[in-house]
């Protein structure tokens, strides 16, 4: 398997420097990623929205220290095109920021790709565990998680482990409709069955369910599902069901 994640680096005629994200579609990622050596796109996005934790986009200090810039935007591939030379892109004006410039994920193996497809909270009247008894969409619960396998078309729904996160808190909430930029959050171990606030124990064992990321993470307030960041809990992976995430928006 061959991937790599990075900020992406074109060289012009005099310097090298950063392109702007924006305008940026499937199809001028996927030219980018063959003009890299890799056959697949992944995913892309402003760097802005990529965690520094993951060390896998060009650091602040070498940005600030090689004087690295944005200097093409609105580059634009036609659906057709078959290498970078197809493409057209302008140079970039005064006001373009490095924190908006392109960051890029790209593969040469075409084995499952795992997307976010939803998020709701989900709560049940404890001794009622039949799939039917699960309510999801009101403003308190345990976090669900949806994703799909793209290739496969495999779907899975289960918990997401507890987060410090205010961002991805505030998030969680936003995605659900609600603006509460300050939810309440808990570990579900914190709150009691009886109190029919989470899914509870006897709904988790009977309907095997099972934790479908073992990390997510949103880059900001209020942001929508699909600039999250995460990772498939692999098979086996547990956190402990007391420490699966609850929110109340």
């Amino acid at each position: 398997t061959r991937s790599s994640n990075g900020t992406v680096v074109l060289y012009g005629r005099r310097r090298m420097g950063l392109l702007g994200a924006e305008g940026v579609d499937d199809t001028t990622a996927e030219v980018l990623c063959r003009e890299a050596g890799f056959r697949y796109l992944v995913s892309y996005n402003a760097t802005k929205y990529i965690s520094s934790r993951a060390r896998d986009k060009l650091s602040c200090d070498t940005i600030q220290t090689q004087n690295v810039s944005v200097i093409f935007q609105d580059l634009h591939c036609p659906t057709n095109s078959t290498a970078l030379g197809n493409c057209s892109a302008t140079p970039a004006r005064g006001d373009w920021d490095v924190d908006n410039a392109l960051w890029l994920s790209c593969t040469n193996d075409r084995g499952p790709e795992w997307v976010l497809t939803n998020l709701t909270l989900a709560h049940n009247v404890a001794g009622h565990h039949e799939m039917r008894d699960l309510e999801t969409g009101n403003d308190y619960g345990t976090v669900l998680v949806s994703i799909k396998n793209t290739f496969t078309g495999e779907e899975r729904t289960g918990l997401t482990p507890y987060t410090t996160s205010g961002y991805t808190r505030s998030s969680m909430c936003y995605i659900m409709g609600n603006s509460n930029k300050y939810p309440q959050p808990q570990r579900t171990g914190e709150i009691d069955d009886i109190y029919n606030l989470k899914v509870s124990c006897g709904y988790i064992v009977a309907n095997e369910m099972r934790y479908v990321l073992s990390y997510l993470w949103c880059p900001g307030f209020y942001q929508k599902l699909s600039t999250c960041q995460f990772r498939v809990a692999h098979e086996g992976y547990s956190a402990g069901n007391d420490n699966a995430m609850w929110l109340a928006c």
